[in-house]
C-alpha cells in the first residue's frame, strides 16, 4: 500500500513537472532578470514606471512634480522626492511572482497557461502604478496630518515611511491575489502564497545576497517592522475571513428557514 501511495505521488509529481515547467522556467528567468535590471539601473532608466506614477500623483494631488536625471521626480515644497526606490519595481516582480507561480498549475490547458502568463504582465504593471501612487499619496499627507506625533517619539518619519509602504504594498498583494482567484474562477482561500513571495523578495533575498551586512542595525529594524506589519494585516485578514463566513452561514439560514416558513 505505501509502495503504491509512493508511486502515485511519483505520477502525479511528473505530470505537474511536466505541464509546468516552461511557465515556472519562463516566470523564473523573467523575475531573475527584472531583479538584475533594478539592481544595475538608475531612476533615468525607471521612468516607464515612475512617469506615469508622478503624472497620477501630481494630478490627484495638484502637488507639482519636475524629473531631475538620476535623482527623480522632485518637489521642493514638501521636500520629497519619488526616487528609483519609489518606484514600485520590487512590488511589481512580487506581483508577477504572485500571480504567475501559483495559478499557472490550477489551468487546464496549455492555451489558457498561455494566455495568463502574457496577460499578468501588463496588469502587474498597471496595478503596481496604481498601488504605488497610493502608496506615495499617503507617503506625502500622512506625516504633514501626523507631525506632532513624529516628533521625538518612536514613530520617526522613516519608520511611518516603512509602515506605510509595507501595509499598502502587502495588503495590495493579497486583495489582487484574491481577485486572480476570482477571475481565474479559483477557489484560493489559502494565504501562503502572497506572505511567501512578499517575505522571499523584501527580507529573503537581502539575505541572502548579504547586502544587510553593512548596516545590521537598520536592517533588523526595518526587518521587525515588516514582519510586524505582515502579521497585523495577516491577523485583520483572518478576522476578516471570520466574520464573512459566519455572516454568510447565518444569511444562508435565514434564507433557507423564510423558504421552509412559506
Amino acid at each position: 500500500m505505501p509502495q503504491t501511495s509512493l508511486q502515485t505521488n511519483r505520477q502525479k509529481l511528473h505530470t505537474f513537472i511536466k505541464s509546468n515547467w516552461v511557465f515556472y522556467l519562463t516566470g523564473f528567468l523573467l523575475l531573475l532578470g527584472m531583479k538584475y535590471f533594478y539592481s544595475r539601473t538608475n531612476v533615468n532608466s525607471l521612468t516607464w514606471l515612475l512617469a506615469p506614477t508622478a503624472w497620477w500623483v501630481q494630478a490627484l494631488s495638484d502637488i507639482p512634480f519636475h524629473f531631475v536625471p538620476y535623482e527623480g521626480y522632485v518637489n521642493h515644497t514638501y521636500q520629497f522626492v519619488i526616487a528609483r526606490s519609489c518606484s514600485g519595481m520590487q512590488f511589481m516582480i512580487i506581483t508577477i511572482a504572485t500571480l504567475l507561480f501559483p495559478f499557472v498549475p490550477q489551468m487546464d490547458t496549455e492555451r489558457k497557461k498561455i494566455r495568463w502568463t502574457i496577460s499578468i504582465l501588463p496588469a502587474s504593471y498597471m496595478l503596481t502604478i496604481l498601488v504605488n501612487i497610493i502608496r506615495i499619496l499617503l507617503s506625502i499627507y500622512l506625516p504633514v496630518i501626523m507631525q506632532k506625533s513624529l516628533s521625538g517619539s518612536f514613530l520617526t518619519p522613516a519608520r511611518l515611511h516603512t509602515l506605510i509602504g509595507t501595509f499598502v504594498y502587502f495588503t495590495s498583494l493579497f486583495l489582487i491575489y484574491h481577485l486572480a482567484g476570482l477571475l481565474s474562477r479559483q477557489s484560493f482561500l489559502k494565504i501562503l502564497p502572497p506572505v511567501f513571495f512578499y517575505l522571499a523578495l523584501v527580507l529573503g533575498v537581502p539575505l541572502l545576497n548579504r547586502s544587510w551586512q553593512n548596516s545590521e542595525k537598520q536592517f533588523a529594524e526595518y526587518a521587525l517592522l515588516v514582519v510586524c506589519v505582515c502579521l497585523i494585516v495577516i491577523f485583520l485578514y483572518r478576522i476578516w475571513n471570520l466574520l464573512s463566513k459566519t455572516a454568510s452561514g447565518f444569511f444562508r439560514r435565514f434564507y433557507h428557514f423564510r423558504v421552509r416558513s412559506r
